[in-house]
Order: structure tokens, then C-alpha cells, then sequence
């Protein structure tokens, strides 16, 4: 049985997310009428924003809350007035639709893949940054689809997430179905747990921290051909 279909990560995985988180925050700051951020004020929101990004995958937060909430956190961190938290948050939200970095190999490993096994992007991101974000990178032109779970309504690593997105790929096995992505809580725990064939994307060397293991670990995404050639993409039964 051969990988028929990958799931790809968006953020860290395709495009880099950093750079984009830092410059949006600039701008949004900026245009709400506050000082550009140091280093250090950048370095501070976007573990604020992480944490609540996997507070939001444990479900202790919801996709509203986390909106506004890691911009209150982060202003009022910083001594300035939260309750500009909304307005920086959507300012935020319209300027990272806008930002487009590659991951090293990402556009060159789609563009050769494209025709040859089904490619699906597969994010919790927020449709109003992730779709334009696609668009803008010429990804939406190089996908076969997106999957975001705002529209399926459940989060990964939530099995509702995987059970929505294999809905909408009849035909294929779980096991022909592989989930790529940079996160071990979301992307290779989630697709474990539910059946799917899992590659950690981990360029940083980083130390499991689940108690399962990924199928694949690959510290370059220039490693994942040799993967599905071994794998029989797009092989059938």
C-alpha cells in the first residue's frame, strides 16, 4: 500500500512562520499607535502566542478567546494600554495574511510532487490569515486542497480533525495518507492516534517529547523524496 495523499502542515513546515509573526506584529503595533517592538518585546508576544496556540489544541482555550487574549496579555505585559488588544489583533491578523517566507525547499518539493501524489494543506490557522497566505505563496495554484479547522470544526490533534479531513478523501486508506508537519503535539500525535502514516519535520534537532514516535523524522525537507520512493507513492494496492 502506497502514500496517496500527504497532509502538509502549514506554519514552520511550507512557510516559515517567524519572520511573518515578527513583521506583522510590527506593523499592527505601528498602525495602532504604538512603538515598534525590540527584539526581546518580539521574542516575549510570540511565546505568549504559542502557549496560547496549544492551549487552544488542548482545548482549554477557544479560537475567540485566543484572538484577543494573547494581545491583552502581551500589552499589558509591556505596560501598555490593553485594551487596544482588538484592534492590534485584527490589524495583526490582515498584516501576517500578507507575509510570505518559504521554508528552505518547501515551493521546490510541491512544485515536483504536484501531479504525481494528492497534496492537502492541513492547519489550524485562521482562514481569513491562512487562505490568502496560500494564495499569496501560489500554493492554492499547487494544492489539491486545504484543510483548516475552523472550517471542520475541530482542532488538531483532535481525531475529529483526521476523521473530517479522511471524510473528504474517499477512497484512500488511513495508511495511504501521510501527515507532514513541524508540531509533535498537533501534527504527529494527532495523525498517530488516528490511523495515519506520520513525518516529523524537525530541522532543529529537537527531543521527542511524546510517548509515541513518528514514522519519519526528517531534519530537511530535501529527505522526504527518498521517503515516498520507499514508501511506493502513489503506488496502489
Amino acid at each position: 500500500m502506497g502514500i496517496r495523499a500527504i497532509l502538509w502542515d502549514i506554519d514552520d513546515t511550507l512557510l516559515a512562520f517567524p519572520p511573518a509573526e515578527a513583521e506583522a506584529l510590527r506593523l499592527a503595533l505601528l498602525a495602532c499607535g504604538l512603538p515598534e517592538p525590540t527584539a526581546a518585546q518580539t521574542a516575549r508576544y510570540s511565546a505568549i502566542n504559542l502557549a496560547c496556540w496549544k492551549a487552544l489544541e488542548r482545548g482549554e482555550l477557544s479560537r475567540e478567546a485566543l484572538r484577543t487574549n494573547r494581545f491583552r496579555r502581551f500589552l499589558a505585559g509591556e505596560g501598555w494600554d490593553a485594551a487596544l488588544a482588538g484592534a492590534v489583533a485584527a490589524r495583526y491578523e490582515a498584516e501576517l495574511a500578507g507575509q510570505v517566507y518559504f521554508v528552505p525547499g518547501a515551493l521546490e518539493l510541491v512544485t515536483a510532487l504536484r501531479g504525481k501524489v494528492g497534496q492537502y494543506a492541513a492547519s489550524n490557522g485562521t482562514r481569513r490569515v491562512q487562505l490568502p497566505r496560500l494564495a499569496r505563496a501560489g500554493l492554492d495554484r499547487l494544492l489539491d486542497g486545504v484543510f483548516l479547522s475552523e472550517i471542520l470544526g475541530a482542532e488538531k490533534p483532535d481525531s475529529a480533525f483526521f476523521d473530517a479531513v479522511c471524510a473528504r478523501l474517499p477512497g484512500l486508506a488511513r495508511r495511504e495518507i501521510l501527515m507532514v508537519g513541524d508540531s509533535l503535539s498537533s501534527d504527529v500525535l494527532g495523525g498517530l492516534r488516528s490511523g495515519l502514516v506520520t513525518c516529523w519535520y524537525n530541522p532543529e534537532g529537537k527531543a521527542l517529547n511524546i510517548p509515541e514516535r513518528p514514522d519519519y523524522e526528517i531534519r530537511s525537507l530535501d529527505a522526504l523524496p527518498g521517503i515516498l520512493e520507499a514508501l511506493g507513492i502513489g503506488k496502489p494496492d
